[in-house]
């Protein structure tokens, strides 16, 4: 049975692509073939803002190593790299992108 205070990552992201999905922006998962330690998710909204999504268990989850040193440098790169623990933090995740949703023109 599973823990309700401590959700699957593949719940977060579920929850992730389809919130984003109907802000109207897109978040494939990440892939970079020959490289550990790349970010679960990358998040485009309409008006360009894009941001990099780690996503982990509240309990029990944790970075990699290369894991931390992959975020540390994406951040030094200037890129937004953010980790999500609990369904909180996605709330209010959700709640930024909202600020980079594009108002859809009413015809």
């Amino acid at each position: 049975m599973q823990d309700k205070d401590n959700p699957k990552e593949s719940v977060f992201e579920n929850r992730l692509v389809r919130t984003i999905e109907r802000l109207g922006g897109f978040a494939p998962k990440t892939v970079w073939p020959g490289e550990t330690g790349a970010p679960d998710r990358q998040v485009f909204m309409p008006d360009g803002w894009n941001c990099l999504v780690e996503m982990k268990r509240p309990k029990n989850g944790k970075k990699s190593k290369r894991q931390i040193y992959i975020h540390g440098r994406l951040t030094q790169l200037k890129q937004n790299v953010v980790t999500i623990w609990t369904n909180d933090q996605l709330d209010d995740f959700i709640d930024n992108c909202k600020l980079h949703q594009l108002e859809k023109e009413v015809i």
